[in-house]
């Protein structure tokens, strides 16, 4: 992530398979990223097949993209139509 302030457009897709990796939470994330001015766009790949304690860590990530003016992404199947 660039510290530089200038007028270019910065984004970044986050992949997701929804189980826990770690003990960090959106807010705090969301606090970095926008301070650098980086809208986060999240993707859940397959959550569906994720326990039901597992669910809180979906949405976890997708919240990323509230925070950071992105937008998340629930998809069953990546393929080259949902990555256009």
């Amino acid at each position: 992530m660039s510290r530089t302030r200038d007028n270019s457009t910065r984004l970044m897709v986050t992949f997701s398979d929804g189980l826990d990796t770690s003990a960090m939470h959106a807010e705090a994330i969301a606090e970095v990223v926008h301070e650098r001015q980086i809208a986060v766009y999240p993707v859940a790949l397959g959550h569906r097949m994720v326990p039901p304690d597992g669910e809180l860590h979906v949405f976890e990530h997708a919240r990323l993209g509230k925070f950071t003016g992105g937008r998340s992404y629930d998809v069953e199947v990546m393929d080259r139509t949902f990555m256009r």
